[in-house]
């Protein structure tokens, strides 16, 4: 009996030797070549393998060193000799004991891989690598009984990239996402009520993102269930639960929500690229999305509320809005919120794509005009309707076309003294001197105050390539008026021209010589002036026509001189010449 356990012992121990010698002597890479002729053929590209590696014990596994897969040359390929992967490293191994146990325990690491992916009118590099195979009947997807003894414990991916550059747009579109690291933990397919760990970390625009989640997939229903899990974004969290269901028939379909609470918009705006300033954006904000619909054309829907974000020096108080989009445009439904004392609603269309579009309706009532214009106060509703283009790499101000109207009460213009402008010394040197001199000092009110009050202002507008442009604005206060039309830069610079009126009575006052006044007021007996007012909305330069008051104010003296010389003529020199020149009496 002793004999015999020596002899098994002696087959065993013959066995592991063999083994070992096996594993010491057997060099793999003799294969290499053919390995990657295999590879080459089944991906379409050129694929070069540095080392690889085999183990036996204590895991059974590969190991390959520095993986690079390129397209082929032109002209097999349109991307000819472009590098679609490269991977520092790729381990796979199992458990060698776990064998012995009737069970497959095994892992995945994939360290620094690095995809590029780029589109052109020719179409995707991802296509030109993966070719399209004729379409075969679909085949049951059920896993066999053993699949339940396989059990992955972790897949690993450490410093990965990801490059996307389309060039089917001017200027073209690059992404870099990176570094990317993936864990998943505890895989095992066959059981859909076991869910497998996932934990992401990467940067997107430089903007920190983590995820964890547990994930069930159940291979029989064609289906991933994805949540409660917990998105981090730059040390926000969002909670997220997804579904992804017919991946059975190919027909894939999307499920998911995302929610915050009190996200922190300045920490996400904070990290924006380094070469861009970021946003002057604070404030909390709750957010509920929904995605839907299929992989190609998801729909996407959602509200958010805040009590209050402030841009810059502006705020919005109770803000509440929903909106829909799909990946080519996206609609505000509504947005309505407190801001600038009053109240104000928006909705709209926003395109996405190409030189993406927009339409967007604006109405803000009863608001401190003072907030939004620092050359301003007063109070009132403004109406806009705006559409326009937001191309890539111009100005969008440029772009911007629409119409509305403004009506302000009871504020002042505090940038410019209209009534000193336009009744100018210049002006009252004219009519002085169109009254020969004898004018009375003419106390104007409001040429002596600090800028333009009025008690009402009304213009409708419409917007063109970014320059306001009216045809009727309309200034009115209890002393004055005017009337302008012209355009309203939306850099403030102004071109406007117009008229000042002095009401009837001032006028009479200011030029109390009706023959004379006649020449100079309107049908309504309001003295003019008509101006242009240039320059900016915080330093104007406001021009009064001296040249039409003087040519009126020329015509009136000439007028009345003429009257005058009519009226000498009549009353004194014809009497003398008739006094002097006696006509006899015909006797018939």
């Amino acid at each position: 009996m002793k004999k015999v356990f020596i002899g098994i012992a002696v087959f065993f121990a013959v066995i592991v030797a063999g083994v070992l010698i096996f594993a010491l002597t057997f060099n793999i890479n003799k294969y290499r070549p053919d390995i990657e002729k295999k590879l080459g053929t089944e991906l379409r590209a050129d694929v070069k393998l540095e080392r690889i590696e085999l183990s036996f014990w204590p895991y059974i596994g590969v190991r390959i060193k520095n993986v690079v897969v390129k397209h082929l040359p032109a002209p097999q390929s349109p991307f000819g000799d472009m590098t679609a992967l490269t991977q520092k490293e790729l381990g796979i191994q199992v458990h060698a004991k776990s064998l012995f146990s009737g069970r497959i325990i095994g892992s995945l690491k994939l360290q620094e891989p690095s995809i590029h992916l780029v589109k052109t009118s020719k179409g995707s590099s991802l296509s030109d690598l993966l070719p399209a195979k004729k379409e075969q009947a679909a085949k049951p997807t059920e896993l066999p009984s053993w699949a339940n003894r396989i059990l992955i414990e972790t897949v690993e991916l450490s410093g990965a990239s990801f490059t996307s550059i389309d060039r089917t747009v001017s200027p073209e579109k690059v992404m870099v996402i990176q570094p990317i690291d993936v864990k998943i933990a505890d895989i095992q397919i066959a059981d859909p009520n076991r869910p497998m760990d996932v934990s992401l970390s990467t940067k997107f625009e430089n903007i920190p993102i983590s995820l964890k989640t547990p994930v069930r997939f159940d291979m029989n229903k064609g289906e991933i269930r994805v949540g409660d899990g917990t998105l981090k974004i730059a040390g926000e969290n969002l909670g997220f639960t997804s579904v992804i269901s017919g991946l059975k028939d190919k027909n894939i379909l999307l499920d998911g929500s995302l929610t915050a609470k009190a996200l922190n918009l300045e920490n996400l705006v904070s990290l924006a690229k380094k070469e861009t300033q970021p946003l002057p954006v604070s404030g909390k904000l709750d957010l509920s999305a929904r995605i839907q619909g299929s992989l190609e054309s998801p729909r996407l829907s959602g509200s958010l509320a805040s009590d209050q974000i402030k841009y810059d020096a502006y705020e919005l108080n109770q803000l509440k809005a929903s909106w829909e989009a799909t990946s080519k445009q996206a609609k505000l439904k509504q947005l309505d919120f407190k801001a600038f004392g009053g109240t104000g609603h928006t909705e709209g269309t926003v395109g996405l794509e190409g030189r993406a579009p927009y339409d967007i309706a604006v109405k803000l009532e009863l608001i401190d005009i003072s907030e939004l214009a620092k050359a301003m106060t007063g109070r009132g509703n403004v109406t806009l309707q705006l559409n326009g283009e937001r191309p890539a790499g111009e100005d969008p101000r440029k772009h911007v076309n629409g119409k509305g109207e403004a009506r302000l009460v009871d504020g002042k213009v505090e940038t410019m003294n209209l009534m000193k402008s336009a009744i100018s010394d210049e002006v009252m040197k004219v009519v002085k001197m169109a009254l020969a001199g004898r004018s009375d000092v003419v106390e104007l009110p409001g040429r002596e105050i600090q800028g333009t009050p009025f008690r009402e202002i009304f213009f409708p507008f419409t917007i063109q390539n970014g320059q306001l442009i009216t045809d009727k604005m309309e200034l009115d206060y209890q002393d004055y008026g005017a009337l302008f039309s012209g355009s309203i830069g939306l850099d403030q610079s102004l071109d406007l021209k117009g008229r000042f009126l002095l009401p009837p009575a001032i006028s009479a006052k200011l030029i109390p010589n009706e023959k004379i006044r006649s020449f100079l007021v309107d049908e309504q007996g309001k003295f003019i002036v008509p101006l242009q007012i240039a320059g900016s909305s915080m330093s104007p330069h406001v021009a009064p026509d001296i040249g039409f008051v003087q040519d009126k104010a020329s015509a009136a003296v000439k007028s009345l001189v003429k009257e005058e010389a009519q009226k000498q003529l009549q009353e004194q020199v014809i009497p003398k010449l008739q006094e002097k020149i006696k006509i006899p009496k015909l006797p018939w």
